[in-house]
């Protein structure tokens, strides 16, 4: 195996990758010579042998070269032709510093060992995709277009399941509140921008009103506030989620007519809406 550090300010592609593996493959079965000697250091690199920046070398060095290919100065041990390294394969390549790649490779049996491994990878993905090498892009990129059409479908449902029926609105989470009409309702499992679409779409049902929203999704709480604009003036939903967040242990903000914020203590959410009426009580009267 092998780790090699070089000077690059973006990522190498992978085509370009490709192109190198194939460049060292190409020299190593080739099965060049490579020819070992001892020199003086000046010599040596007035010959045009590669000096590492930083390395600090004595008055004689181990020169390692493949003619017309390759001459370093390096300390370690070496293959005595390139064929004897056997198949080359880069595994990875990343940044490890400003401006400075690595790239790591395999070679020989490591190299073997890794295709196979990738190959058995690859026949266990056609065997659950059900579809030839030749297909399995194409089959995995329809999969996709599938899931993300499904996933839109499911949120769609979850939403329509939380509006409930049109009466649902006299029920036990609408409330009167000044004179003003409230909705205060939790649901579960609603991503933020169905969390948001519910909201909208209990506001526009109202006419007038506020709407309180809560929501668990993955252990973590959503809250979102809506206000119809005839009464942005008297209440706040930005106002009011800056206070009522703490509560869930959320932080958020917004504009008048439209608040949200997203917490991590679902179990305060049945502490959070009954304040939410009472916080609504004192923007109401606060003017009179």
């Amino acid at each position: 195996r092998l780790r090699f550090d070089f000077t690059h300010f973006e990522p190498v592609t992978r085509d370009e990758l490709t192109t190198i593996e194939r460049q060292v493959n190409q020299q190593i079965y080739g099965n060049h010579a490579v020819d070992t000697q001892v020199q003086p250091t000046e010599d040596a690199i007035a010959a045009g042998a590669m000096a590492l920046f930083g390395e600090k070398y004595g008055d004689q060095v181990r020169v390692v070269s493949i003619p017309n290919i390759s001459m370093e100065l390096c300390g370690g041990t070496h293959s005595r032709a390139t064929g004897d390294i056997g198949p080359f394969v880069i595994t990875q390549e990343n940044g490890v510093a400003s401006g400075v790649r690595r790239i790591d490779a395999l070679t020989g049996e490591g190299a073997l060992a890794y295709l196979h491994s990738r190959r058995r990878t690859l026949d266990d993905v056609l065997g659950a995709l059900a579809a030839p090498v030749d297909h399995a892009v194409e089959t995995v990129r329809r999969l996709q277009s599938q899931n993300k059409q499904q996933g839109r479908e499911i949120e769609q449902l979850k939403v329509k399941a939380a509006m409930g029926d049109p009466g649902q609105d006299e029920g036990h989470d609408v409330f009167e509140v000044e004179g003003v009409r409230m909705v205060t309702r939790r649901v579960n499992d609603l991503e933020k921008s169905a969390l948001r679409a519910l909201s909208d779409s209990i506001r526009d049902r109202l006419g007038t009103g506020v709407v309180v929203l809560t929501c668990e999704r993955d252990g973590k709480v959503s809250l979102v506030v809506s206000v119809t604009k005839d009464l942005a003036d008297r209440v706040h939903a930005g106002q009011m989620v800056k206070l009522l967040a703490p509560i869930i242990g959320a932080r958020g903000g917004g504009r008048q007519d439209f608040a949200e914020a997203g917490g991590g203590i679902p179990d305060k959410i049945d502490e959070l809406l009954p304040e939410s009426q009472a916080l609504m009580t004192r923007m109401l009267t606060a003017g009179q």
